[in-house]
């Protein structure tokens, strides 16, 4: 077994973009969270959202430190924030930090950017038009940081004490 290893300046863009939207994502559904009249089903599921922002978090700060551990967690992190699709009423958006969506739909394609953090599922509503869209940064991030991950013989990435 070997420990990967990234070039500092992508894990901590990386690291960046994990940690600001993981702050501002717990903090929005915090808030929401709060301003709920009463303990239902819906506050569970934020509260996971708010734990899925934390942990993203705690991956951002890892790879900020250069963990090699941290590499292979924020590739998991970024890799869940590819997709974006909406099928007949279900629907799947996740992100922290930036987006940049190429959306295909009824309309055609499209192209969004976005910058914050998001989650969103919903299993609800009624029929809706097929919409299958890309995250390219996160995938450019996947991209960036499997390719550019090596065997651990590199002093490039080594630890800050």
């Amino acid at each position: 077994m070997f420990a990967l290893t990234v070039p500092k300046v992508i894990a901590r863009s990386a690291a960046t973009l994990l940690i600001v939207g993981a702050a501002l994502g717990a903090g929005l559904f915090g808030v929401l969270m709060l301003r709920a009249e009463s303990l239902g089903a819906s506050q569970f599921l934020v509260a996971g959202v708010i734990v899925l922002f934390a942990v993203s978090g705690v991956v951002g700060i890892f790879l900020w430190r250069c963990s090699p551990a941290a590499i292979f967690w924020a590739i998991i992190a970024f890799f869940v924030q590819i997709p974006a699709f909406e099928i007949g009423g279900f629907k799947y958006e996740y992100f922290t930090g930036l987006a940049a969506y190429v959306l295909h739909g009824p309309e055609g394609i499209s192209f969004t950017f976005r910058a914050g953090a998001s989650a969103s599922m919903d299993l609800g509503g009624g029929p809706s038009d097929f919409v299958f869209g890309v995250n390219i940064l996160a995938l450019a991030v996947v991209f960036a940081l499997a390719m550019l991950a090596r065997p651990n013989n590199s002093p490039e990435l080594a630890p800050e004490v």
